[in-house]
């Protein structure tokens, strides 16, 4: 009785784990604003993947096979989601060195320290000496402030001209006589149009978009 009571309670867990790590194979689709549980969901994939090994494991150890067909179906299902999380390219015969490729980096900058909330005088000079050295193709960079004439910091111009981008585009989120707060592209390459998309009227959330 009680070995059936935990062979099947097992069963359920590994059946419940299965429906959840197949479902996130749609988050990809849904929009977490709509469906919180679906976005709460996502951040669980990593969780339910590795559960869903254990039951495979499992399940082959104590020769279900049949049960284990449960959880490997669910990871079949939703491989593209979990190769990501792996994030092993191990059948990639590409190679990225080669030139016609481009580099991309994103970071929210906070300013480049403008308040000094570092307590470092020189935090912002070492922000763009690190993009200096990095130098990618394009640079995203959020909550980024740039001064007005000679009111402000003038830091449009000093990344420009740390990395040589000659192509920079401003989605500012807001401004004034100081200097303007939000978002920056820079690329070497030349940039056709960009766009700023408001995403909550609630705050100060707003999307960049450009064409390269």
């Amino acid at each position: 009785m009680i070995r059936a009571l935990f062979k099947y309670s097992f069963l359920l867990l590994s059946i419940i784990s299965a429906v959840g790590l197949g479902i996130s194979r749609a988050i990809p689709n849904i929009n977490p604003f709509e469906q919180s549980i679906i976005g709460i969901l996502g951040l669980l994939t990593p969780v339910l993947a590795l559960i869903n090994l254990f039951f495979i494991f499992f399940w082959l150890i104590t020769r279900k096979y049949f049960f284990m067909l449960i959880p490997f179906s669910a990871i079949v299902i939703s491989w593209k989601v979990f190769s990501v999380l792996m994030g092993g390219h191990y059948f990639c015969t590409q190679d990225f060195s080669t030139p016609g490729h481009f580099s991309f980096a994103s970071y929210n900058v906070r300013l480049l320290d403008l308040y000094h909330w570092s307590g470092k005088p020189d935090t912002r000079n070492q922000m763009i000496d690190y993009f200096r050295k990095l130098n990618p193709s394009i640079l995203c960079l959020q909550e980024f402030y740039n001064g007005n004439d000679s009111v402000g910091i003038d830091n449009l111009r000093a990344i420009r001209e740390a990395c040589g981008y000659e192509y920079a585009a401003e989605c500012p989120v807001n401004e004034n006589k100081r200097g303007k707060w939000g978002h920056v592209i820079f690329s070497h390459y030349p940039i056709i149009d960009q766009q700023g998309h408001d995403i909550d009227a609630r705050g100060n959330n707003l999307l960049q978009q450009a064409d390269i």
